[in-house]
């Protein structure tokens, strides 16, 4: 018969961590705790109620415990959980629960994403992760407006770095009044960005080639290639689309600028994937469809 060892003084403070921080959240989110076999979890898992009803608007909660700190709760953290926890889709906050005040102090992950970035560089195994008295998980959906409103904040922030721009709306008789955010990109979120807008008008294009609106195809192709214009494809399809209305010059312009493009990329070559064609074989292709065309 094996001895029950107990549960440790950690494992209780702990505990009690959890069911307070949890407890205080249940007053203006819906809460979930993940499957306990997960490898890497957050220990909860929220949308805000608006309402009285769930929202889409989704956070996760690190919660963490201590006897007692000074200034600070400090904590050496390993560096694939500090990764994980900045490739959320929503934003993450860490919440230590401090047993001697019955306080509970919370920190945006958000607001260290680029000094925890710089120090994944360095040869460090962890990251010390520090946070103050200056923010109060507080009793009541009322005492909480602070950081609801820096939940909502940091929503944007983290929907900006995965691309996804947000209108902010404030709907009236079914209209849509709102605005958009005033928001200061970090490197990371200002290429997702691009990047979602490049996609978005590369459908659009191929939309209205498919729906046989060459016109329309042109114009957003021309708005593409001018907002993207580093990118032979752009140039390649809107020479395409310009040999289809019968722009023979301007779809000729747009051959050279998309073999120009290619052979000023001294990278490709080295970066492509193997079933990739080389520099020298995508310009040759671009040259012959050009000159083809011109016969």
């Amino acid at each position: 018969m094996s001895e029950d060892k107990g549960i440790t003084e950690s494992q209780r403070r702990g505990g009690i961590g959890e069911s307070l921080i949890e407890a205080r959240l249940k007053s203006f989110a819906q809460v979930f705790r993940p499957l306990p076999l997960l490898e890497y979890a957050i220990d909860f898992y929220c949308r805000l109620l608006q309402n009285g009803k769930p929202s889409n608007k989704t956070f996760w909660v690190e919660a963490k415990s201590t006897s007692h700190f000074d200034n600070y709760w400090r904590e050496s953290v390993e560096k694939e959980t500090v990764v994980f926890w900045l490739n959320q889709v929503s934003p993450v906050f860490i919440i230590v629960y401090e047993e001697s005040s019955d306080n509970c102090y919370w920190l945006s992950v958000e607001d260290n994403r680029q000094n925890w970035i710089s120090k994944l560089q360095d040869g460090n195994r962890s990251i010390t992760v520090s946070v103050d008295r200056s923010h109060i998980l507080r009793k009541g959906k009322e005492q909480n407006s602070e950081f609801i409103q820096k939940i909502e904040k940091e929503i944007i922030r983290v929907n900006a770095i995965h691309g996804i721009p947000q209108f902010i709306s404030k709907g009236y008789r079914g209209y849509a009044i709102g605005y958009i955010p005033i928001l200061r990109l970090s490197d990371g979120a200002r290429e997702s960005i691009s990047g979602t807008i490049r996609f978005g008008f590369n459908y659009l294009v191929t939309d209205s080639i498919l729906r046989n609106d060459l016109q329309n195809a042109y114009r957003l192709c021309k708005l593409l290639a001018d907002f993207d214009h580093g990118h032979y494809d752009h140039y390649l399809l809107l020479a395409r689309i310009c040999r289809q209305l019968g722009k023979r010059d301007e779809a000729d312009y747009n051959y050279k600028t998309a073999i120009g493009i290619c052979k000023a990329d001294p990278n490709w070559d080295k970066k492509r994937q193997r079933d990739t064609p080389y520099i020298g074989e995508i310009v040759a292709r671009i040259e012959r469809e050009r000159l083809n065309r011109r016969m």
